[in-house]
């Protein structure tokens, strides 16, 4: 995306360094990302996460494992290996330069996971395993924050080139009738869809603070699952709108 060129300036030269052999670019750039991301995860893992074990033990703590170290060990783990993910995906997308069929494949593979984390979220409830659970409600949380750190990024670009709606819009790159209609009708349907994310987001540490405190078991999961069913509406209606939007010409 041109978007993050001014995020990631230091990648600018190599840009340019390899403009004559693009399947090294994006070969290097991919290299790069995952040695990001297994930093990334080391750095949560061995830092950020055993700190906030040390210092909030009892949001960590569920049922009989509330005094064992393997239990809050195994949710260091889960939550320490959704960093990876969310650096590939948030680098990917930001990055300039990658081929578009890249870009639109990780946007639509980040949208599938978050549904999948809140779907295992509802099934480990099913199975009584609050700590898995509280872990993947957590994930799609961390999910999410990417998707609008992203889309601030995707509307950052399209300010800066002047694709606003309705008269706001100054940009003189695009042919065709009307773009400014395009561009009224994409910022009203992605903002709604975003508002919608973030009221999802704001149900979804609810449940989360009322798994760490065992409200939830086997026998009594509601909340959860209607917090899920509407998450699969607000994905499913980016399942509409990403078409429509990035993938028509």
């Amino acid at each position: 995306m041109a978007g993050g060129a001014g995020v990631i300036g230091w990648i600018a030269p190599l840009q340019e360094a390899l403009a004559p052999h693009p399947k090294t670019y994006v070969v290097l750039v991919v290299a790069l990302l995952c040695a990001a991301a297994w930093l990334a995860n080391f750095i949560t893992r061995k830092v950020l996460l055993r700190a906030l074990r040390s210092a909030l033990p009892g949001l960590l703590r569920s049922g009989g494992a509330k005094n064992d170290p393997r239990y809050q060990l195994g949710v260091i783990s889960r939550l320490s290996n959704v960093v990876p993910a969310l650096v590939l995906m948030a680098g990917v997308v930001v990055i300039p330069g990658l081929p578009e069929n890249i870009v639109a494949l990780v946007r639509k593979f980040g949208a599938a996971f978050i549904v999948l984390t809140v779907a295992l979220a509802i099934r480990f409830l099913q199975m009584d395993n609050r700590r898995a659970a509280a872990a993947n409600l957590a994930a799609t949380l961390a999910l999410a924050g990417t998707f609008l750190v992203i889309k601030y990024f995707e509307y950052a670009h399209k300010f800066h080139e002047g694709q606003l709606p309705g008269k706001f819009y100054t940009f003189q790159g695009m042919e065709g009738t009307n773009p400014h209609v395009f561009f009224s009708v994409y910022f009203l349907m992605t903002g709604l869809h975003g508002i919608h994310v973030l009221v999802g987001m704001g149900v979804i540490t609810w449940v989360l603070a009322r798994t760490l405190r065992n409200h939830f078991s086997a026998e009594y999961y509601t909340p959860v699952e209607l917090t899920g069913l509407y998450w699969h509406l607000v994905d499913l209606i980016w399942i509409f709108l990403f078409p429509l939007f990035y993938l028509v010409g």
